[in-house]
């Protein structure tokens, strides 16, 4: 516990003087985060990466899965993958969830590679907001925010 209140001092240090801006922390929060949301916007949608940075085959599986999903039948514990030859195609992986999202959200506006990455981003964003509430309610609003700060960029 002392490693907390000795961090708070010193983060919180010099600071109280002179407020520039007028905003709650939940503010500069939501304010950052419409930042990010500028900021990679355009590079989701590059016109030359087709929404890609390069080409995976970790995508191009949850694709194909997604694709299997809508155009066989729409049950989440069969997934099926286009490489299979002249088997059936189903394959053993992790519980797919994301690609059975995907698929749905193929069914309802037609299959268009932008859906997959609106609906990664939306996880994305969800996982800052959970994880931000999570600091806020461990650990006093200035610390809260520097993980918060960090997390969209990767690291």
């Amino acid at each position: 516990m002392t490693f907390f209140a000795s961090s708070r001092y010193r983060f919180t240090q010099g600071v109280t003087k002179g407020k520039i801006f007028r905003l709650s922390p939940e503010q500069i929060f939501l304010l950052l985060l419409a930042l990010a949301l500028l900021i990679l916007i355009p590079f989701i949608f590059a016109a030359d990466s087709n929404g890609f940075q390069y080409t995976s085959w970790r995508q191009t599986d949850t694709a194909s899965i997604a694709h299997n999903l809508v155009y066989n039948r729409l049950n989440l514990f069969y997934p099926q993958i286009h490489w299979r030859g002249s088997g059936t195609g189903y394959v053993e992986t992790e519980f797919q969830l994301y690609p059975f999202l995907t698929a749905v959200l193929y069914k309802l506006f037609g299959e268009q590679i932008e859906l997959g990455l609106l609906l990664s981003f939306a996880f994305s964003v969800g996982t800052l907001v959970l994880f931000y509430a999570l600091a806020r309610r461990l650990l006093d609003p200035a610390t809260a925010r520097r993980p918060a700060r960090i997390l969209p960029a990767g690291g």
